[in-house]
This record gives C-alpha cells, sequence and structure tokens, in this order.
C-alpha cells in the first residue's frame, strides 16, 4: 500500500514539474509568434506605404471615377453600393406590391423610405412595377426616387382608373426605373374587363429598352383581396366552381379577374402583335389552386415565372405578420413572341430575413423608434420591421435583349 501511495506520490509530482515546462514553453512560444507577427505587420506597413506613394495617381483615378459615375445621384445615395451585378445584356425587371404605399409614407428620412432606399439600390434594381399605391396619392413614390438619385424616374397610372361598382377599393400603380436603360413610349392604357369588372382595373404600360430599342408592355395589376367580400352591396360566392374546378378558399370576383386577364394579353396582341407583352402583379390566388392557375395559362401558350407547376414554398411571396411566407400571389404572365422573355427562371427577394442578410438591424431598430415615436428602448424585433416595409416581397423576371 506504502509503495503504491508512493509511486502515486512520484508521478504527481512529474505531471506538475511537466505540466509547467508546457506552459513555460507555450508562453516563450507565444511571445516569440507576437515579436514575428510585429515585424510581419510592420513590413506589411511599410509596403504599403510604398505602394500607396507609388500609386497615388492611380487611386486619384479610382476615386474620380467612381465619384463621377454616382454623380448624377443623391449625397445619401452614394453611400450605398449595389451587391448585385446585373447582366448587360438582360433587363431585371421587377414586381413588388408594396403594402398602402402613400403619403404615410413619404417621410423622407423615415424608416420606410430609407429600408425601400437601400434595398432597391442594393439588389441592383432596374425596373419596379409597383402596386397598392394609394389613390393618386404620389408622395411616398416621389420621395423614394428622389433619395434613389436622378439615375431613377417614375411612371404613374392615368387617373380615373376606378371600378364604378367597387369604387371604395380604388388604388393606383407606379413604376420606377432606371432611365438609362428604359424610355417610357406609352402610359394612358388601361383595362377595366370583359366577362367581368375588375376591382381594380389594370394599367397597360409600352416602353422601349435604350440599348436596342426593344418594345415592350407591361399590364401592371393588383387583383380582389382573397375569399368572400359583402361589402357594397357585392356579394360573393366562397370557394366558387369556375372552369370545372373549384377554387378552395377563394371568392369568385379576384378568380374571374384572374381568367380575365387572358383579354387584356389579347387586346394588347392584336395591337401589337410583334411585341413581348408581360402581366406582372399581384393576383390573390392561394397555394391551394396554384397547378390550376398555371396551367390555365400555359395551357394557352402564355409563358410563367415558375420551374413548375407544381407548387413550391418557394413561390410564396405574401408574407404572414413578416414571420414567414404564405401564399404565390405575386406572378409575372407573359405574352413572348420574339423569345426574349427568359422563364422557368423564379427569383424572390427574401425580405423576411433582410436584416440578417441586406440591411443594418442596429441601424434601422434606431430608425423605427424614431420615425414611429417608439418610446420602447429595445431593440424592435425583425418581423415587426419587416412587416413595416411591405406585406410582400418582390419577385424578378429578366428580358433578353437582343
Amino acid at each position: 500500500m506504502l509503495i503504491k501511495l508512493a509511486n502515486t506520490y512520484f508521478l504527481l509530482k512529474n505531471y506538475k514539474k511537466v505540466k509547467i515546462s508546457k506552459r513555460k514553453n507555450r508562453e516563450a512560444n507565444m511571445k516569440k509568434t507576437k515579436k514575428r507577427k510585429k515585424n510581419k505587420l510592420l513590413s506589411i506597413i511599410g509596403s504599403i506605404a510604398i505602394i500607396i506613394a507609388a500609386g497615388a495617381t492611380a487611386g486619384y483615378f479610382l476615386i474620380k471615377q467612381n465619384n463621377t459615375q454616382k454623380s448624377n445621384t443623391s449625397t445619401q445615395s452614394t453611400n450605398i453600393e449595389s451587391s448585385k451585378t446585373n447582366n448587360a445584356n438582360q433587363l431585371k425587371i421587377t414586381s413588388w406590391n408594396i403594402a398602402n404605399f402613400g403619403a404615410s409614407s413619404s417621410k423622407k428620412l423615415g424608416f420606410r423610405i430609407q429600408a425601400l432606399k437601400e434595398i432597391i439600390k442594393k439588389e441592383n434594381l432596374e425596373f419596379i412595377s409597383i402596386q397598392e399605391v394609394g389613390y393618386e396619392d404620389w408622395e411616398g413614390v416621389k420621395k423614394l426616387v428622389e433619395e434613389l438619385g436622378d439615375e431613377y424616374s417614375f411612371a404613374k397610372s392615368p387617373m380615373g382608373l376606378i371600378s364604378e361598382e367597387r369604387p371604395n377599393s380604388r388604388e393606383s400603380y407606379a413604376i420606377i426605373y432606371k432611365n438609362n436603360k428604359v424610355k417610357l413610349l406609352n402610359d394612358k392604357g388601361y383595362f377595366k374587363g370583359k366577362n367581368i369588372q375588375f376591382t381594380r382595373p389594370l394599367w397597360y404600360s409600352k416602353w422601349e429598352i435604350i440599348q436596342n430599342g426593344q418594345n415592350f408592355w407591361i399590364i401592371n395589376g393588383h387583383l380582389d383581396a382573397p375569399g368572400k367580400s359583402s361589402t357594397n352591396g357585392v356579394n360573393e360566392a366562397e370557394n366558387p366552381t369556375i372552369n370545372n374546378y373549384k377554387w378552395k378558399g377563394q371568392g369568385d370576383q379576384e378568380v374571374r379577374e384572374y381568367l380575365d386577364i387572358k383579354y387584356a394579353l389579347e387586346e394588347l396582341k392584336q395591337k401589337d402583335p410583334n411585341s413581348l407583352i408581360i402581366f406582372n402583379g399581384d393576383t390573390n390566388i392561394k397555394k391551394e389552386n396554384f397547378k390550376f392557375s398555371s396551367d390555365f395559362y400555359t395551357n394557352l401558350g402564355y409563358e410563367i415565372n415558375y420551374d413548375t407547376n407544381i407548387y413550391n414554398d418557394l413561390y410564396a411571396t405574401s408574407l404572414n405578420k413578416g414571420k414567414n411566407y404564405s401564399n404565390p400571389y405575386d406572378k409575372f404572365i407573359a405574352y413572348d413572341p420574339n423569345n426574349v422573355f427568359i422563364e422557368s427562371k423564379f427569383e424572390k427577394f427574401d425580405l423576411i430575413n433582410v436584416f440578417k442578410n441586406v440591411l443594418d438591424r442596429k441601424k434601422y431598430s434606431d430608425l423605427f423608434k424614431q420615425t414611429y415615436n417608439d418610446k420602447n428602448k429595445q431593440q424592435k424585433s425583425d418581423p415587426d420591421m419587416v412587416i413595416k416595409i411591405s406585406d410582400h416581397t418582390f419577385i424578378n423576371a429578366y428580358i433578353e435583349i437582343k
């Protein structure tokens, strides 16, 4: 027993010596490493100083060139760099329902305008079709374009775009665009419906791609709200059976409007059969009816912006309280006689995670409190801030420039 204790004592003593020795060696090595790093850092700093001195003229040119490229933008816009490089042989078109966008959003330095501006800049958006602008209320759009700078302009839907049956649901549309990319040719057209009167008539506009003179039409639309409505004495059928299909969770108004889009497309086809015609907007057609609604237009020979007509959660664009995506309301439907609409390339912006991936959370939490006079000292949650930007994200499609 004593021998065992002695051996144990001996082992413990040696173990401590070894441990102390290792610690001393490690500390010595750390000192050497720090010294090497310090010497290396001094060497790098010296090299950089030489490079800066030698390349001062070249550096000046790059800074000047960068400033020249941005000379047409506002002072604040110059602080935002695009993280997206667009294909020079494609025009990016965007559809975005920016909820209730009007005077209430127009505070120039407020949370919403600044968030929209930064997203548009960083995503390098070129042509943005906007739905849900307050009727003839252009303050929000004007302030946003001012913040974006001189390279952006906007077009607006004509006055009087109102349903006689549902005048209280009136809204306007806008398109914000890069004026060195496209030129507006006509913004006076509209479509009130053939087999149904649209709650919010569609807006036609014709455009020219400056690079090659290529023309295209945009049909901007925001269809009736989903589900049964009985406002203004208008009674809708719920879960209607139309075209031998039961539309689950829908009212018959938005379904009939959706099917009536084909007549708007046909009207423009007759007028201009050789040009690309694109419907974009918020259809309010739910995911349960995705396949039938997609098949309806592909069977007529139109192109849509999905990889498949089978529903995928990726296609959902409306937001449920800013926490998750719920329905694939936002769509592109195209008549493409020249094969320039790039289909089967669904692309949406991840608005739910915008404060993780694109916007600075702390900056916008502070701006949120300032804009909305929020006295709560805690940082705002992402869903609270996201839903103030919009209750829809945006989708992109592309036109090939031939």
